[in-house]
């Protein structure tokens, strides 16, 4: 199996056949600041489905969220996909609100559309609701 393509950020905003395929991950570096969120916006806008990016900790997903909503404007749908704010070993679970919010999102990935989803990676680790669960409310 080839190893991901390696593109510096210029020459991917250029390219318009990006090379990019089912199992195959591409990955971007050089990107600094905001030219990260301008980068993934612009290969948002070339693709015709879901994107997911995952950032190191939930204080840059927000922040990668905030600034990918400025440069995709309506162009496309834009989702920060909350952290439950609670420890693992926290006797008490997480606001109503987050559980909420987070099964919202579930189920608008599971419709299809396209979105672009930020996580932090930390996140993610945590137990997800099966597909029927959601299929079914």
């Amino acid at each position: 199996m080839a190893g991901p393509d390696f593109l510096p950020p210029e020459r991917l905003i250029q390219t318009r056949h990006l090379p990019i395929h089912a199992n195959h991950p591409l990955r971007v570096g050089k990107v600094y600041g905001c030219s990260t969120a301008l980068t993934i916006a612009e290969l948002a806008q070339h693709l015709n489905r879901s994107l997911l990016v995952l950032a190191s900790s939930v204080t840059e997903a927000e922040s990668l969220t905030t600034q990918l909503e400025f440069f995709l404007q309506e162009d496309r749908q834009v989702d920060f996909f909350p952290d439950p704010e609670v420890l693992p070993y926290d006797s008490f679970s997480p606001h109503q609100d987050i559980i909420s919010r987070r099964l919202q999102i579930l189920r608008h990935l599971n419709e299809k559309s396209t979105t672009t989803l930020v996580a932090a990676v930390g996140t993610l680790l945590s137990c997800l609701p099966p597909l029927q669960y959601l299929k079914s409310r």
